[in-house]
């Protein structure tokens, strides 16, 4: 619902009036206070006042230029005056944070509009401008005075019964029409003004009216509300004073006035700005900074935080917007934990959060603090516009995604510690949503199954001896030498997924045979081939090999650790018969290490239909395909806990794919800010679109 207001000739700020035209009722953060406005069907357009003297205006630049008096900056004055606090006077304890007036009458008649509550125009010659009084619960702020120029109004220097400006109005007027001196108002004053103010800035003496272009509702309704009995009135009558509505005090919602104000680019910028300036590298991580922040970001808009850790250093945040209950959850999830960054590799400070020529650097801009700010900023706005999801809408931003090995503290825990906070039927994480161009067309990259990651070790053994006498001695380096390369050359025997088949269907118009399909699509495009051969078969890379500590040393044993990635679906023991039939039986020993992931989601959900709709809105002509993605993330334990649909997908459209490939763990990380909006209209809209 807007709130009736007023624009003046569409300047940023308006002049003597307060310019909350553009802001939603949610943008304020408002959850229907007591009197506020129930309906506003439409507004006529009234022309009122004449121009500007230009003699006047003339007369006060010259005095500025050559007596020194203060200027009268009409955004400077609103700005100061913004954050006065005012004291209530005896006999006004029926509070009025906030009135907006419209054609005002005297002081002893009530300020009605004066129309026909069905008028669709009317064209009135003459009205005199609006006036906002402001009033808060407060003491009268203490500041210094204005000093008087030559041709100053000697009522606004030392005024002590306001008879100078008053706050957020910027003309100043005559000694003795005020209020605030215990007698009677002069007319035309407002009766509500009956307290001491110091003068703000510059007051300029009344001038004729501008030319400006004022809202009138057609209908406002007011509900019942308690009054005091002097104010108390028939609810059958107008509204008293035209248009009005009590507001609690500015400073609840003054953080919601200045986020209305923002872009989602800007608002996603700066959250991730300051988040890129917090230090979460894992080990040892210290995520509860990044936790923190997120927190204080989200509860002023009334999204419910709560803070879970194994240990006080390393918490979790899960934020909720509470549904009615008739629909399925939807998880937001992410990760605040980083990899290490060397500072002498980069160009900007690592931690800095620098913004630079449209990108923000740091390390975790893409993995995946960019998509931590996108997410937080998609719940905030969505808690701001009032939306009221069928389930609820959680946010989770966790720790340790990033090494999560033997004791855990992110979402691992979580589902074990505090299964009902995190539990959810849907989510959308981070493992897709890179643009790719193929045969004149554009597709979207979605991530619906993950492979496995098991690592294992090979313990090549020897016989040690001194380094001067090799020939006494059986080298364990060196026997591990052929498995290595046996390793390298490993070629496994392809095979196509669900998924895969769905990609090349969607891309080539048909499913060659599986030993066909690098091939040709190299062919066609070397880039494509390298995204999708890891989704063919399982992948061995050696990456850590220890032998002997000390130089004159001929070691026994070498201990080779090598990563590995199975297809979903794939067992280890099947993986681990194709391996041994690859290094031959050569004195080894052979040891799986660890599992996670190889999970996978069904592409045929309403969540995969909410993703298309997003591309297919955006890009009318792209495609939305399935990929398995050859890491692992914290899908997995969602899918093996809870049996939830989740996709990775967070499109960006401005960066190369490429290039955001080479960066993710790699110095000069970064993201363009276009990118950084693009994702997070991309999770408001799923949310929308799922949970409506």
């Amino acid at each position: 619902m807007r709130i009736a207001a007023f624009v003046v000739d569409e300047w940023p700020l308006a002049r003597g009036v307060l310019d909350v035209t553009l802001l939603q009722r949610s943008a304020l953060g408002l959850r229907g206070p007591p009197g506020e406005l129930e309906r506003v069907e439409r507004g006529s357009r009234i022309p009122a006042g004449l121009s500007r003297d230009h003699q006047r205006e003339l007369l006060r630049h010259l005095r500025i230029q050559l007596l020194g008096t203060p200027p009268n900056d009409d955004r400077d004055v609103l700005g100061a005056q913004w954050f006065e606090r005012i004291d209530l006077a005896a006999g006004e304890k029926c509070r009025v944070d906030l009135e907006v007036r419209v054609l005002r009458r005297r002081a002893d008649q009530r300020d009605e509009a004066g129309l026909h509550g069905r008028q669709q125009r009317i064209l009135l010659g003459l009205v005199e401008a609006v006036d906002l009084v402001e009033e808060e619960d407060r003491a009268p702020a203490r500041g210094s005075q204005a000093l008087a120029g030559a041709l100053e109004h000697g009522a606004d220097v030392g005024d002590r019964g306001r008879d100078g400006g008053q706050l957020l109005e910027l003309g100043a007027r005559r000694g003795r029409d005020d209020a605030g001196e215990r007698r009677l108002p002069a007319a035309r004053r407002p009766v509500e003004d009956r307290r001491r103010h110091p003068v703000l800035g510059d007051g300029e003496p009344e001038r004729r009216s501008l030319t400006h272009d004022a809202f009138l509702a057609d209908e406002v309704v007011e509900p019942g509300r308690s009054e005091a009995l002097s104010e108390r009135r028939d609810l059958r009558e107008p509204l008293a004073r035209g248009i009005g509505e009590e507001i609690a005090h500015a400073g609840k919602y003054a953080p919601a006035l200045e986020m209305a104000t923002l872009s989602i680019r800007d608002e996603a910028t700066e959250l991730l700005r300051e988040l890129l300036r917090l230090n979460t590298v894992n080990p040892p991580g210290n995520e509860t900074v990044a936790a923190e922040l997120l927190r204080d970001y989200l509860e002023p808009f009334g999204v419910e935080c709560e803070l879970l850790g194994r240990v006080p250093e390393r918490k979790n945040l899960v934020a909720r917007l509470p549904g009615r209950g008739d629909g399925p959850r939807l998880l937001l999830l992410s990760h605040t934990d980083t990899v290490v960054a060397d500072a002498d590799e980069w160009s900007v400070d690592p931690w800095g959060g620098e913004l630079r020529e449209e990108h923000v650097w740091g390390r975790g801009a893409l993995d995946m603090k960019g998509q931590v700010a996108a997410s937080a900023v998609a719940i905030a706005t969505l808690a701001r516009e009032g939306f009221g999801p069928a389930g609820d809408i959680l946010f989770a931003a966790t720790a340790d995604e990033e090494v999560g090995e033997e004791v855990a503290f992110g979402l691992s825990w979580l589902c074990e510690a505090h299964p009902e906070v995190i539990r959810a039927q849907y989510c959308l994480n981070e493992g897709g949503g890179d643009r790719i161009s193929f045969g004149g067309r554009t597709y979207y990259l979605c991530s619906t199954s993950e492979k496995m990651s098991s690592p294992f070790r090979i313990r090549v053994h020897g016989r040690a001896g001194h380094a001067s006498m090799p020939g006494i001695a059986d080298n364990a380096l060196v026997r591990a030498a052929p498995l290595i390369e046996r390793l390298g050359a490993y070629d496994p025997a392809p095979r196509l997924l669900p998924e895969v088949e769905e990609f090349l269907r969607t891309l080539l118009g048909r499913v060659p045979e599986p030993d066909q399909v690098v091939d040709e699509l190299r062919d066609l495009d070397a880039v494509l081939a390298g995204w999708v051969e890891p989704m063919l078969a399982l992948t061995i890379s050696p990456t850590i090999i220890e032998a002997s500590r000390a130089r004159n040393v001929i070691p026994s044993a070498v201990d080779l650790v090598c990563d590995c990635r199975l297809l979903p679906g794939q067992s280890r023991s099947e993986a681990e018969a194709d391996i041994r039939a690859t290094l031959g039986e050569d004195h080894y020993d052979f040891d799986w290490l660890e599992a996670h992931g190889g999970t996978r989601s069904s592409m045929h959900t309403p969540l995969w239909e909410a993703v298309a709709s997003f591309v297919t809105e955006e890009e009318p002509d792209a495609a939305l395909v399935p990929i398995v993605l050859p890491g692992f993330t914290d899908s997995h334990y969602l899918r093996e806990a809870f049996g939830t649909i989740a996709y990775g997908f967070f499109p960006m459209r401005t960066m190369d794919p490429e290039l955001a490939a080479r960066l993710v763990h790699s110095a000069d990380e970064r993201i363009h800010v276009a990118d950084l909006e693009y994702g997070a209209r991309f999770l408001i809209h799923a949310a929308r679109t799922l949970e409506a």
